[in-house]
């Protein structure tokens, strides 16, 4: 016995709405990267904001420090990178999924970040670039006095 599946306005508006919510969320994580600037290829990366920072994290497994650049300049935050394949006449490789040769990845950056106060990590295979925002610019509660 088979049974047919109702498609009614109602039933189509959760999936619709995850569409919508899903294309917002990424529009607005890829905000600050520019197309122009940026090469399809290199390390995945993640891009967030809190209060405090503006966050860039870059998936790096078994890179070095000294294989990672990174720069800032004119509000654009650059990585570049270059790790080569171990060539050793030994080794036939079958399969390299990991990524090898050359990358540069770069994010248009808001105007508001204390460029004195930046800061870059590699650890675990992940680089994290911390943007601190000025000071000026951070949101805060104003206590109220009564008087």
């Amino acid at each position: 016995m088979s049974r047919a599946l109702a498609c009614t306005p109602a039933s189509a508006v959760p999936a619709f709405s995850n569409q919508l919510l899903n294309r917002w969320l990424q529009d607005s994580l890829t905000r600050f990267e520019s197309p122009s600037l940026s090469q399809s290829q290199g390390p995945a990366v993640i891009v967030y904001e809190t209060n405090e920072t503006f966050v860039v994290q870059a998936e790096l497994p078994g890179w070095l420090p000294n294989q990672v650049t990174v720069d800032f300049e004119n509000q654009t935050l650059t990585l570049k990178g270059n790790r080569e394949l171990l060539k050793d006449d030994t080794r036939k490789y079958h399969r390299v999924e990991g990524f090898f040769g050359q990358f540069t990845r770069s994010f248009k950056i808001p105007s508001t970040i204390d460029v004195d106060a930046v800061k870059a990590d590699l650890k675990e295979g992940v680089l994290t670039i911390t943007l601190p925002k000025k000071e000026s610019v951070r949101s805060r509660q104003i206590m109220i006095e009564a008087n």
